[in-house]
């Protein structure tokens, strides 16, 4: 029940601050795309780069994303809301925490880099 309760919380949070941090996401990759993707052309067996450089901006976008929504939130909740010392004495297990964080945090990257 821990990591429902968890994954509601990232839930509420991706939709009341979706189109801010889906903005802010798009920027690096879009760069990538822009300077690498239309200022190298082709390879040498005559396919666009476009083709392989694709997979791998979305790759590093979900995995920072992913990085970026546990690590930050973590980080504040810590410091200055004081929410993760609620979170240690609650009868939640510390690793229902964890986990919920976890998939939350990776959801909510697939979903901004798709």
């Amino acid at each position: 029940m821990g990591i429902v309760t968890v994954l509601w919380e990232k839930w509420i949070e991706f939709k009341r601050d979706f189109v801010k941090i889906t903005l802010a996401a798009m920027i690096a990759p879009l760069l990538y795309v822009v300077v690498f993707g239309r200022g190298i052309g082709e390879l040498s067996g005559g396919q666009p780069y476009l083709n392989f450089l694709v997979p791998g901006v979305v790759a590093l976008t979900t995995m920072n994303g992913s990085f970026s929504a546990i690590a930050q939130n973590l980080n504040v909740q810590r410091l200055y809301e004081r929410a993760f010392d609620q979170v240690m004495i609650s009868p939640t297990p510390l690793w229902q925490f964890v986990a919920g964080q976890m998939i939350g945090g990776s959801c909510g990257a697939c979903m901004r880099a798709v």
